[in-house]
């Protein structure tokens, strides 16, 4: 039995993948596992972030590390990981409003939620809009019709923990 030129390069490609696959794989899964916050250090998120980075390095014996990337609220964070091979190196902790509220405010983004596959929901944090007894709304249709009819009348405030900060 010949052995044509051709089959003894095909097949010595293979044994060759075949032996170094596992060496390939194993380096591939050491290195470290990056979750990426679009917000600034030490917020929330971060400190969510940190908390889950610590537990997954004992469950999965891999380094985590961290990444501040803030900025547009979020998306420039989104957009950076949707970017990132899909090798599940790269996580992505983000809140509601960057998954809920930014598809709706931002009309040239370039991902969508359909790019990512939640994992977990790890904190729940309902958000109120609420108003003055005074305006005449009970719902976001009647308070947007008010605020319609009285321009220069409307004033925001940001309440945390019973202290206004006015924006």
């Amino acid at each position: 039995m010949t052995i044509s030129r051709r089959n003894l390069i095909a097949g010595g490609a293979a044994a060759a993948t075949v032996i170094a696959a596992p060496q390939f794989a194993f380096a591939q899964s050491q290195q470290p596992i990056r979750i990426i916050v679009g917000a600034a250090a030490g917020g929330a998120i971060d400190i969510y972030a940190r908390v889950i980075a610590e537990h997954m390095t004992k469950t999965l014996g891999r380094q985590i590390v961290i990444e501040s990337r803030p900025g547009a609220g979020g998306t420039l964070a989104t957009q950076w990981v949707k970017d990132q091979p899909a090798d599940g190196a790269t996580l992505w902790a983000g809140t509601m409003a960057m998954t809920e509220l930014n598809p709706h405010t931002f009309s040239n983004l370039r991902w969508s939620m359909g790019d990512f596959a939640p994992l977990i929901k790890g904190v729940d944090s309902p958000l109120a809009f609420v108003v003055h007894p005074s305006v005449p709304a009970m719902d976001i249709k009647e308070f947007a019709a008010w605020v319609k009819a009285n321009p220069g009348k409307l004033s925001f405030a940001s309440y945390s923990v019973g202290t206004p900060s006015h924006f």
